[in-house]
């Protein structure tokens, strides 16, 4: 009798190549189970839900017209989720941005050319940047359902050092950008840590509950192998291995990334 063995990477890429032939979006989907607040995530495209993913991938320059700025992550959670009806969902930066300029083999530092990341979501925004991050979390506006589902998006700007989404030059048919600025992000991969938060109202305090870190792998302007083989370095190297669900991490590494237009 021949017994098959698949080893975690093997499954790892199977899993991957599912999700980018189906050109996959996935969401954060924050559970609580046990007091423990978890990430994962969740594939709008077939409504599937990805226990235990804690990196996420997102590629800038999908909107020409805006090509700095983009509508994720979305927070997605299903009416299973065991979120407190009434409780707020929050997002709460970890770290300061780092950067990959896509040479030699993936090796992440701090952005050279004074670019920074913004979360935001309304009036409220976050930023990450080469030296500094703002640790203040914060919460959306809306509620987890009588359900337990929560479903909201945040906006991410990618800034260049003159703090702001303009491109460098007008480079879309419609003269929507006007001239430019002159300045614009670096081409290249950024790298965000962060992690989510509940609580019972807007003030974060000793009932606040969060979930481990997770990170989000940006994607400007690269071949798409780049953002693959950095997203697989952040699964290897900053995610902690789980004690007895080793294959937990495997549904990360292309999770959530769309396919340049």
């Amino acid at each position: 009798m021949k017994t098959l063995v698949v080893s975690s990477a093997t499954v790892a890429v199977i899993f991957s190549s599912q999700l980018m032939a189906q050109d996959a979006h996935s969401d954060l989907s924050p559970t609580l189970s046990g007091g423990m607040l978890m990430t994962n995530g969740y594939v709008d495209a077939t409504s599937t839900f990805v226990p235990g993913v804690r990196v996420f991938g997102y590629e800038m320059g999908e909107i020409p017209e805006s090509p700095y700025e983009i509508s994720d992550p979305g927070l997605n959670s299903p009416a299973t989720s065991g979120l407190t009806s009434g409780w707020r969902v929050g997002v709460q930066l970890r770290n300061t941005l780092k950067f990959w300029d896509g040479s030699g083999g993936v090796a992440f530092s701090a952005p050279t050319s004074g670019e920074a990341i913004q979360l935001r979501f309304g009036s409220t925004q976050r930023t990450a940047s080469e030296s500094a991050f703002d640790p203040a979390g914060f919460v959306f506006g809306s509620a987890v359902s009588g359900s337990g589902a929560f479903h909201q998006h945040l906006t991410t700007w990618l800034l260049g050092s003159d703090a702001n989404t303009t491109p460098a030059v007008d480079n879309f048919d419609s003269g929507f950008w006007g001239a430019g600025d002159g300045i614009q992000a670096a081409d290249g991969i950024y790298l965000v840590q962060a992690r989510l938060l509940i609580d019972n109202d807007s003030t974060l305090d000793a009932g606040t509950i969060y979930s481990p870190d997770f990170w989000i792998v940006y994607n400007n302007g690269m071949p798409e192998e780049a953002h693959g083989e950095s997203i697989t370095w952040v699964e290897n190297n900053l995610v902690p291995e789980p004690a007895s669900l080793g294959l937990i991490g495997l549904s990360a590494l292309a999770l959530g990334r769309r396919h340049r237009r």
